[in-house]
């Protein structure tokens, strides 16, 4: 991440230089609101930012030693903070965030083409990346056999 600025407590915006989803590189800036919730990424950020040094024009994240965060780094340190409390560090990496946002938003009951926006995909493939939990899956066939269509099929 390259570059953040507040517009107050109702969130910020953060400029992305560059991704898989900006084939020109020319850069997005995404605005993060408030959750109104316990966990909030507007409060996560002015409580990161107090305790930071650095301008608003440089990138985000870095070490005490003035490195920056790369991507290397964010899967390899996150590799082993999940190794760490026990689960398959090769099953994640950095992607696995945009298939869980994908995911929650969809549980939330988001329409695919407001996945689609706040994914920043440019086609409708954002709806590989959810998954569905088997509580979901779960939940299907009583709905199915509670249209009237089911059961006219059944009564034939």
């Amino acid at each position: 991440m390259h570059g953040y600025s507040f517009f107050s407590d109702n969130g910020f915006w953060v400029h992305l230089r560059g991704s898989k989803t900006d084939p020109f590189r020319a850069g997005h800036t995404v605005m993060i609101s408030p959750s109104g919730h316990s966990v909030c990424a507007v409060r996560a950020m002015q409580h990161f930012l107090r305790l930071r040094s650095g301008s608003t024009h440089e990138p985000l994240f870095r070490f005490a030693n003035g490195c920056y965060l790369t991507r290397g780094t964010f899967t390899s340190r996150l590799r082993s903070l999940l190794r760490d409390a026990g689960f398959q560090e090769a099953n994640y990496a950095g992607h696995s965030f945009r298939i869980g946002a994908a995911t929650t938003a969809a549980a939330a009951g988001l329409p695919p083409w407001l996945i689609q926006s706040l994914g920043r995909w440019s086609s409708d493939s954002c709806q590989r990346y959810v998954r569905v939990s088997r509580q979901t899956l779960q939940r299907v066939p009583p709905l199915l056999a509670s249209t009237s269509n089911a059961r006219a099929a059944y009564l034939g």
